[in-house]
């Protein structure tokens, strides 16, 4: 398991950064995908880190949702969480509260 973080960009700069674990880029990949598209209505677009090796996003094969596993899927619950309850501007994410709360329903 590695710790990757993500660093979401707006139209002034950085507005959000994360930090989260996962068992490999591709997972990694899936979880920023995930959490840029949540934050869709304050970041533009984001850049994701493993280290000092930066995750590059084109040429990525397609991730499909039945190739992640439950622990990508918790990384991304737990990350999510943790950028509502921060102070960076995603936290603020409309859509993000709206992805928490359909990914809450039993």
């Amino acid at each position: 398991m590695a710790t990757y973080r993500i660093y979401f960009r707006g139209r002034s700069g950085i507005v959000g950064r994360q930090d989260y674990d996962a068992e490999q880029d591709g997972d990694a990949l899936w979880i920023a995908v995930q959490l840029a598209d949540a934050c869709g209505d304050i970041c533009t677009e984001f850049e994701l880190w493993d280290g000092t090796r930066r995750v590059d996003v084109p040429g990525q094969k397609p991730i499909l949702p039945d190739d992640i596993g439950d622990a990508a899927r918790t990384s991304f619950f737990e990350a999510a969480e943790k950028l509502q309850q921060s102070r960076w501007a995603v936290g603020q994410s409309h859509r993000l509260k709206a992805r928490l709360d359909q990914t809450r329903k039993p």
